[in-house]
């Protein structure tokens, strides 16, 4: 019964992926070495025979099969050879041989993983004044930025120190 779940479950991701489910929020990490959960019911664990990771490179990467390991496997242990981002899927092999979900091609990631140990490069520069104060050109360069955690803030003429929102790469 469980193994039935868990096919039903898969069906229903698949199901999901296809109707342009969204892919899960990516995670940024400033080292390279990745612990990646291998996250399986117990009960369901002695009908497996293989986990199997694969990787990509992006959205653009194609699927590569990473390793495998026995169906105990609680933890991948994932090395990136450069900075970038990473998505990760986890396969089960069951004790019949049959792959869970079939074809990694059609899944979304279950994980995604943005490597950054190099920080922004900042260029700033007082361009002219003006009656409203001061214009400033800041050019900031990341090729993995993070979005959440890059912020701007600027004051004004009256002390204020003041936001800038919506920074993007």
């Amino acid at each position: 019964e469980p193994r039935r779940r868990h096919g039903r479950r898969l069906r229903a991701m698949s199901a999901l992926a296809q109707e342009g489910r969204s892919l899960p929020s990516k995670t940024y990490l400033n080292k390279g070495t990745i612990q990646l959960p291998v996250q399986i019911d117990e009960r369901a664990r002695a009908q497996i025979e293989e986990v199997h990771l694969y990787v990509k490179e992006g959205p653009q990467g194609a699927w590569s099969f990473e390793e495998k390991a026995p169906g105990s496997q609680t933890l991948f242990t994932f090395r990136a050879h450069q900075e970038g981002e990473y998505w990760f899927s986890i396969v089960i092999v069951d004790r019949s041989g049959k792959p869970i979900p079939p074809d990694v091609n059609k899944e979304p990631p279950g994980i995604i993983v943005v490597v950054d140990s190099t920080p922004p490069r900042v260029d700033a520069q007082m361009l002219a004044n003006v009656p409203e104060g001061q214009l400033v050109r800041c050019d900031i360069r990341d090729p993995n930025l993070n979005p959440s955690r890059t912020c701007f803030y600027y004051q004004t003429r009256d002390l204020v120190w003041r936001s800038r929102d919506n920074v993007s790469g």
